[in-house]
C-alpha cells in the first residue's frame, strides 16, 4: 500500500492510497455495476472521505 501526502504547507492534504491486487477483474466490475461517482477512472474508486483509491 501506498499512502502519499501532497503540499505539505496546505491545510488539506490530497493523498492517495494504492492497492496491489491479484485478480482486479471483478472488483472493476462491481464497480462499473454500482459506483455512483460518474469521475470515476477504471481501476480507480473515492470513499466518502473524498480519498482516490488505486488499484
Amino acid at each position: 500500500m501506498c499512502l502519499r501526502g501532497m503540499n505539505s504547507f496546505s491545510p488539506g492534504k490530497l493523498v492517495e492510497v494504492a492497492k496491489d491486487l491479484k485478480n482486479p477483474g471483478p472488483w472493476e466490475n462491481y464497480l462499473k455495476a454500482n459506483a455512483t461517482d460518474t469521475t470515476r477512472l477504471t481501476n480507480t474508486f473515492k470513499d466518502a472521505g473524498g480519498y482516490l483509491f488505486r488499484f
